[in-house]
């Protein structure tokens, strides 16, 4: 009896350890997030005399593009994921910085969720941005079982983007190595067949997308 309290006890701590550990990785690219949007901000705050032509813009995009800071965040990687929605869905504001947050989350995961829902506030893409999360695993098992043809397949897994990766992989490892290419897209060509190698050197990563999006589902 002694000894089995004692293995719950190791497990609850390994639990508690590891969440902890998550939320300070979290945590730590947050405040690199914040960094770089602050250096954005006062970037913007100076285009009436740097740029006046692009101060007078009204669409986000204009003040992201070869934008260092916007790119700063960006080369994050899936690992901004959970943070920059996080911002995004916390923040009481639906203004340029959300949209920008919003902008970062599409080109980081891969999604063009303007293109297949028509959000046009940052709010509106929160919305659909949680739900499409939460779809996710289940979207990936429904295709993977399909009848589809496997370039299909292929085309409807790339367009669940990143986060799907940890549940694509999953189901490669059980034997659907037809889903390589999939997975050799999201990854911009690093996967391909040596993904397991790949997956040895990002699996805190994958582990972190995994769970954010499975806790999407709660």
């Amino acid at each position: 009896m002694k000894k089995l309290y004692i293995l719950i006890l190791a497990a609850s701590f390994l639990i508690v350890f590891t969440a902890l550990q998550a939320n300070h990785a979290r945590a730590e690219v947050k405040d690199q997030i914040i960094s770089h949007m602050n250096a954005l901000q006062k970037n913007i705050t100076a285009l009436p005399e740097m740029n006046p032509k692009l101060a007078a813009s009204s669409n986000p995009y204009d003040y992201v593009k070869d934008n260092k800071e916007y790119q700063n965040i960006v080369a994050l990687g899936n690992a901004a994921i959970p943070a920059l929605t996080e911002l995004l869905n916390d923040s009481p504001e639906n203004g340029l910085t959300e949209y920008i947050y919003a902008i970062a989350l599409e080109q980081i995961s891969k999604i063009d969720l303007k293109a297949e829902t028509g959000w046009s506030t940052a709010k509106q893409f929160a919305k659909k941005w949680n739900v499409h999360l939460s779809q996710i695993p289940e979207k990936v098992s429904q295709i993977v079982n399909s009848d589809d043809s496997n370039a299909e397949k292929i085309q409807r897994l790339n367009r669940l983007g990143t986060p799907a990766i940890p549940f694509i992989l999953k189901s490669i490892d059980a034997g659907h190595s037809n889903l390589v290419p999939s997975l050799d897209y999201l990854t911009e060509g690093e996967a391909g067949n040596n993904y397991k190698s790949w997956y040895d050197k990002n699996s805190d990563t994958v582990e972190k997308i995994r769970t954010f999006v499975i806790d999407k589902q709660k």
